[in-house]
């Protein structure tokens, strides 16, 4: 496949190779090679962020942003002293990288000029949180007849990223969704892994705003220089990253089978999560949003949060999940949260990228 129509111009102009972060850490997208079947079908669509197909043709600023995050070496934690241990504890042979268990988080799997088994060759890369870009690469670029996003109207960015969003590819406004991707791999919900392995029961300091504020931030374009990201955006990205939080945390405890390390730290972060979503909605008064945030919050009670009560937890997340897609969608463009901004958390996690 050709470079899109405008890579050319934007890499001749700003030089120093880089593809994005766009992401957060994304275990559901990332692929996971359960099923050999399954696995090949999914890595075949892999483009990868460098290569004459890749997301740096276009996106050389992210990628040097990229470059200088935890998700880029992300594959190297497999190796470190505790990640070897981990594998002990669960009685892994051979390299860790090659496992399924350890590829859901830490590679970007992929396939090589039809080759039978995925190979790794990233850590969490762009298509961990926006999806196998295969079937989307090509409108997502296609800028024609314009020739750099600079000249591009409005009209024609919004059409051509629905177009790229209908072939999959998951779009920086669709919250929910893209925040799920952080939580499937920052709740680790991996029940063996954690009692078993001995590995962190997930990020436990792990918070939304922060973290997409933090390091990975990677907003190179239209030229706004990775700016922080508006008012607005940090309040939704607030409100929505509880509401996923609680979403992945009850999908996590789902899985628990018993009373050990890993139950418990998801029952604290749905804890956590209702409590902060109870903050949000004290601070939101009266209203639509307030109402939703509530109800979202009681979708679940105290004494549903347990090991081996899958089906009510279950249920509660899907709840969680279709509540929290339709506020972010409801909520996302206009400016009605400012009552939160006292809740606000004020620490970045890491320094964001700067030419």
């Amino acid at each position: 496949m050709n470079a899109p129509n405008h890579a050319r111009s934007r890499l001749g102009r700003r030089g120093v190779g880089a593809v994005l972060t766009l992401a957060l850490i994304a275990g559901y997208l990332t692929v996971a090679a359960d099923s050999r079947a399954d696995s090949k079908a999914t890595t075949d669509l892999i483009r990868g962020p460098i290569g004459p197909t890749g997301c740096v043709q276009c996106h050389e600023q992210e990628l040097a942003a990229w470059q200088a995050t935890h998700h880029f070496q992300s594959k190297k934690v497999l190796f470190s002293k505790p990640g070897k241990a981990v594998l002990k504890k669960m009685g892994l042979r051979g390299l860790p990288h090659k496992q399924a268990l350890c590829q859901t988080c830490h590679v970007t799997l992929f396939s090589d000029g039809g080759a039978t088994k995925p190979k790794t060759k990233w850590g969490v890369s762009c298509e961990s949180c926006h999806s196998p870009s295969k079937e989307w690469i090509e409108v997502h670029g296609k800028l024609t007849p314009h020739k750099t996003v600079e000249e591009e109207p409005a009209a024609h960015r919004a059409h051509r990223l629905a177009a790229a969003a209908e072939k999959g590819m998951i779009l920086p406004s669709d919250i929910f969704r893209l925040a799920s991707n952080c939580f499937g791999c920052h709740t680790v919900p991996q029940e063996k892994l954690v009692n078993t392995g001995g590995h962190s029961a997930g990020s436990a300091e792990f918070e939304l705003l922060g973290w997409s504020q933090g390091e990975v931030r990677h907003r190179f374009m239209r030229n706004n220089g990775n700016k922080e990201a508006p008012p607005a955006r940090r309040r939704i990205l607030y409100v929505v990253g509880q509401m996923a939080d609680l979403g992945g945390s009850l999908s996590a405890l789902a899985l628990a089978t018993e009373d050990g390390a890993f139950s418990k730290a998801m029952i604290v972060r749905i804890t956590k999560a209702k409590a902060a979503l109870g903050k949000i909605a004290a601070a939101l008064g009266e209203g639509a949003p307030a109402s939703a945030v509530k109800e979202l919050a009681a979708l679940v009670a105290a004494d549903s949060l347990k090991h081996g009560n899958a089906e009510v937890l279950g249920k509660a997340a899907a709840a969680v999940r279709a509540k929290g897609e339709a506020f972010a969608a409801a909520y996302q463009d206009k400016d009605v949260l400012g009552a939160v901004d006292g809740l606000l958390p004020t620490e970045r996690r890491g320094k964001p990228f700067t030419k």
